[in-house]
């Protein structure tokens, strides 16, 4: 059974996620801050990383304010296909809005397709990334 943990709960898994998005991307943002949601991790049932995401602070796309953004995801080969990504969006959205109450999240991404499927909106499609958003509703 897969579980979606802070990475904060799993420390030993903290060297390995961020090998896998510097591999990925080179540098990447700090992984940790006060005005964002701490990373999340999608755990196997041996205890293994099956895959990760990490959140960044970034002016909206129009630039006027500062936002959380989803800065990176990942999952492992042999994980991919399974949901992993759509578990870690999900899990991501619903600890912004508990955790951080934060009301809109953004994220930067070639895959935007993914996104849409969990509900986010696009805001703007460029040549090969496309900027895309997702709102807390009225509970």
């Amino acid at each position: 059974m897969l579980r979606i943990l802070n990475l904060q709960q799993t420390p030993h898994l903290n060297n390995q996620l961020q090998s896998w998005f510097q591999q990925e991307w080179g540098e990447i943002d700090p992984m940790f801050g006060d005005l964002f949601p701490q990373p999340l991790v999608a755990v196997d049932e041996n205890g293994g990383l099956a895959g990760g995401l990490a959140f960044t602070l970034a002016p909206e796309p129009n630039g006027s304010h500062m936002a959380v953004w989803i800065n990176a995801i990942m999952v492992s080969p042999p994980q991919r296909g399974r949901g992993v990504a759509s578990k870690l969006i999900q899990a991501a959205t619903e600890r912004a809005w508990a955790e951080h109450d934060l009301n809109r999240l953004f994220v930067n991404t070639d895959i935007p397709l993914l996104y849409e499927k969990n509900g986010w909106s696009l805001v703007k499609k460029g040549k090969s990334n496309s900027v895309l958003t997702t709102v807390k509703t009225k509970s």
